[in-house]
């Protein structure tokens, strides 16, 4: 039985010209292995993966010829809309996100019409939108586990109305948000980059291991918080009241839409001395970092 699973999911493999396909096999093989050696039922552990088909769909590759005449004619997209939406969770492997301001009180949510795996729906006045996968033991997902750089990764367009909280957990997938108008931002993010242009919120809270990070006109009332690895930040014209930001080896760069004088900084790095200006202040920037290197500027000196 596991034998005809495992040349399943290969053939399936194959015909989709996956490179990874031995090792994807081996992946499972081990999986398997081990679940049954805990006393687990093999046609449990089996249904508990999935079929060897649906697996394949999360990795792309080269689709057939009929399957695409068989959509050609379809819309690439499909279209939901939500009411009364205050709050929006996300969680995304490797779709590209595109997050924009809604013209109206609805909240509308755009993704590729043939991918099964990004779920959505409205509970209460909270969408969850979600890119399912199947699933090892207690949730953990096999597929972001091992190979998240290989998912077919695809595209969609989020519109949300002002005042929202939009809180997204991210591995792969590039974020571009613009517009915006929320009371809460927050992004954790492995290696997908984020742009953010002529967005405003009350706080923002953002977590990255090694996307690079742009920002462009952005407003945040109370305090913007930026931790980041290996990733780089690059900000101007931003206005916010108090900033912390942590980096190990991204260097910074950050324009401030304010004078001099009216922000108290302290940057502390390997390669520089703790600076710190402006005395008592009502605007704070905070800047530490390892091995990056650190530049600041005013925009109004």
């Amino acid at each position: 039985m596991i034998e005809e699973y495992l040349n399943r999911l290969k053939k399936a493999l194959i015909k989709k010209e996956i490179a990874e396909a031995d090792d994807i096999v081996q992946y499972f093989d081990e999986i398997i292995e081990d679940r049954i050696e805990q006393g687990e039922n093999i046609e449990d552990v089996l249904r508990d993966l999935g079929e060897p088909e649906q697996i394949v769909k999360a990795f792309g590759g080269k689709e057939e010829t009929d399957n695409k005449e068989k959509h050609s004619d379809e819309t690439d997209q499909v279209r939901s809309v939500y009411y009364g939406i205050r709050t929006i969770k996300i969680t995304n492997a490797s779709y590209d996100f595109e997050i924009l301001r809604s013209p109206d009180e609805t909240t509308i949510f755009e993704c590729d019409s043939d991918d099964d795996t990004m779920m959505h729906e409205q509970v209460g006045d909270t969408l969850n939108i979600e890119q399912d996968f199947p699933s090892y033991g207690q949730g953990v997902n096999i597929l972001q586990k091992m190979f998240h750089g290989s998912f077919n990764g695809g595209e969609a367009t989020l519109y949300v109305p002002d005042g929202c909280t939009v809180l997204m957990d991210n591995v792969s997938g590039d974020i571009e948000i613009e517009g915006l108008h929320l009371d809460q931002l927050n992004i954790d993010s492995v290696s997908g980059d984020l742009e953010l242009e002529d967005t405003a919120a009350q706080n923002m809270k953002i977590n990255t291991v090694s996307g690079d990070i742009e920002m462009e006109d952005v407003l945040v009332e109370e305090t913007m918080k930026i931790d980041a690895v290996n990733g780089d930040y690059d900000g101007d014209r931003i206005s916010c009241k108090n900033i912390v930001m942590n980096s190990v080896n991204g260097d910074i760069d950050i324009g401030l839409n304010a004078r001099r004088d009216q922000v108290d900084v302290k940057a502390t790095s390997l390669f520089h001395e703790k600076t710190s200006g402006g005395g008592h202040c009502d605007h704070k920037l905070r800047i530490d970092t390892v091995n990056g290197d650190i530049s600041y500027h005013f925009l109004t000196d």
